[in-house]
């Protein structure tokens, strides 16, 4: 896997791209690392959906119709940074209300994925 100190600087040019509407972060960043690094071992990137609970009750939310509370088995996510990917998204509902999100988060930066 790269290390950390070359992707900062991969990640401020990035930064920079997206700044300039030149490409965005999330949708274009397979494509914008795959021209300038060729050495990545694992997946690009993991969308991780913590729990479906939200504390938002938002209109356009498909959320609040789910009645059973789900949440994610932060053992399940051994397997995923085994993988050594380079970015880890975490989702949901509300991903901070996952009991055990200090651990997730601590487990994804201890890895040396990016987090979302």
């Amino acid at each position: 896997m790269i290390k950390m100190e070359n992707w900062d600087s991969v990640w401020r040019e990035i930064q920079e791209h997206e700044r300039k509407n030149e490409i965005s972060a999330s949708d274009k960043l397979y494509q914008y690392l795959n021209n300038r690094v060729n050495y990545i071992k694992g997946p690009l990137k993991y969308e991780v959906c913590l729990t479906n609970q939200c504390n938002q009750h938002c209109l356009h939310c498909s959320n609040g119709l789910i009645n059973k509370t789900s949440i994610f088995n932060c053992e399940s996510m051994k397997p995923i940074l085994d993988q050594e990917p380079v970015m880890i998204v975490l989702t949901g509902g509300e991903p901070l209300l996952h009991p055990q999100i200090n651990s997730l988060i601590s487990m994804i930066k201890k890895q040396g994925a990016f987090l979302k």
